[in-house]
């Protein structure tokens, strides 16, 4: 079973569109896919129980069966907030082992969506790495290209990674046409040479 964790820069940059896609394919190929976004952050009210928009979109478009509560093990609420800043312990890194037990339960391939940027939830040891770590899981991280200030975002974003190995790929997203050119002729050499 192998396992990807998509990251990105930034909030809203494509991560979810990237899991639909990732995970629709290799079903059409057979494969039996699962899915968990660790930390919910984009919290609705399904059916009385606390869930996450992004979870359950994908939970309905790959008609998954695994309960909610595995797709996504923490809530990131204000008392988990709070908790993390007042140094309460949650043993958060159990319940995260706990639910992904579950989800890659017979699957050959599970998609681990980041919870916003990178770095978010270092407050409470689990951040995109962190989360990766704990998984045995690649990154692959994306980015909006919206300026060559994105070079900028990748550059300190991979420092954020402690194993390089870790990091499978990166993928520019939302490059403007006339910008095609330059970020295949420049930026995409530039990254491959810093590695």
């Amino acid at each position: 079973m192998a396992s990807i964790l998509v990251s990105s820069s930034e909030n809203y940059s494509g991560k979810s569109s990237i899991c639909s896609g990732f995970g629709l394919i290799l079903k059409e190929r057979g494969k039996s896919v699962g899915y968990m976004k660790p930390v919910g952050n984009l919290l609705v009210d399904v059916d009385g129980v606390l869930s996450d928009e992004d979870a359950e979109q994908m939970r309905n478009l790959l008609s998954l069966e695994t309960p909610r509560s595995c797709i996504t093990p923490i809530m990131l609420t204000e008392n988990l907030i709070n908790d993390a800043l007042l140094g309460v312990e949650k043993h958060l890194e159990e319940t995260l082992k706990q639910a992904y037990s579950e989800v890659s339960r017979s699957k050959d391939m599970v998609l681990i969506e980041g919870e916003g940027g990178i770095g978010s939830g270092a407050m409470y040891n689990l951040s995109d790495p962190q989360v990766a770590s704990i998984l045995d899981s690649k990154i692959l991280l994306i980015t909006r290209f919206d300026s060559v200030s994105a070079v900028d975002r990748i550059l300190c974003d991979i420092e954020l990674i402690d194993d390089r190995n870790m990091l499978s790929g990166i993928i520019l997203n939302e490059v403007e046409e006339d910008k095609l050119g330059m970020v295949r002729d420049m930026v995409v050499p530039f990254l491959e040479k810093k590695g």
